[in-house]
């Protein structure tokens, strides 16, 4: 199944994702982060990804990794850094990322994180760990 790239929601928020009043407080779940095995990198997905961040002009380095919640099959999130914030260009990312997605599908749903933006566990690990697919 492949997902359409959303704005990701926050950790936290993925972690409560099915809970109801009846589990008791929301302390979280666990999410594993990690990357794709190389016999498993959608190689060509992250191909058309990096030409279609090239062509926004806006995209600096661009990494990917997967995340698991508990015992839920993993989800794509794909971080960006921008060369700017002037303007409305932080739909561009997004854009480019649908037309991916489109051109070249990823094994698994795909989210966006923007990673000037967003401070939150996935992004820090991305930053700290993940070396970028692309880069301008």
């Amino acid at each position: 199944m492949v997902g359409i790239p959303l704005p990701p929601p926050a950790v936290a928020e993925l972690c409560r994702a099915g809970r109801t009043p009846l589990d008791g407080p929301a302390s979280g779940g666990r999410v594993r982060l990690f990357e794709p095995d190389w016999q498993d990198d959608p190689v060509d997905f992250l191909a058309t990804a990096s030409a279609e961040f090239e062509a926004t002009g806006v995209v600096l380095t661009a990494r990917r990794c997967l995340a698991a919640i508990e015992t839920a099959d993993p989800v794509m999130f794909v971080g960006v850094e921008l060369s700017q914030w002037e303007g409305d260009i932080r739909a561009l990312p997004l854009e480019a990322l649908t037309r991916a997605v489109t051109k070249s599908p990823a094994p698994w749903p795909v989210n966006l994180v923007l990673l000037d933006v967003a401070e939150d566990p996935v992004g820090t690990w991305m930053r700290d760990r993940v070396r970028p697919f692309y880069q301008r």
